[in-house]
């Protein structure tokens, strides 16, 4: 995989379709914006996206924060992928690190979010 970084405006970024994640409590994120600064840039891909546009793959909670703190550029990481499969797996990956480990309720909501996903996918097996 290849990795580029760039600023890009928020307006550019559209949002992973299947992200599952909770971006409505940004409280903690925006104190951080707002102490130290966007210091975790965000994940993007222009897989099959239309020129000039951005998917977010990890940063959703990130970019609203900063949303809320006026931000209208940021800084991310560019992934480029070759198939639809390789950024699925590069989410649930991003998802299953983040705080997993501090808070046990988050990881089982993710586990049974994934579990509906699968089930949905290849059925009841």
């Amino acid at each position: 995989m290849i990795c580029f970084f760039k600023l890009i405006d928020n307006s550019a970024l559209i949002d992973y379709p299947n992200n599952g994640e909770d971006i409505l409590y940004t409280a903690d994120l925006e104190n951080s914006i707002n102490e130290l600064g966007f210091t975790d840039p965000i994940e993007v891909t222009d897989y099959k996206m239309p020129d000039g546009q951005y998917m977010i793959l990890s940063g959703h909670r990130r970019r609203a924060a900063g949303v809320k703190c006026g931000m209208t550029l940021f800084p991310c990481i560019i992934k480029t992928f070759e198939n639809e499969k390789d950024i699925q797996n590069n989410v649930l990956l991003a998802n299953s690190q983040r705080d997993s480990e501090k808070d046990p309720l988050l990881y089982c909501n993710r586990y049974k979010n994934l579990m509906k996903k699968i089930k949905l996918e290849i059925g009841e097996k």
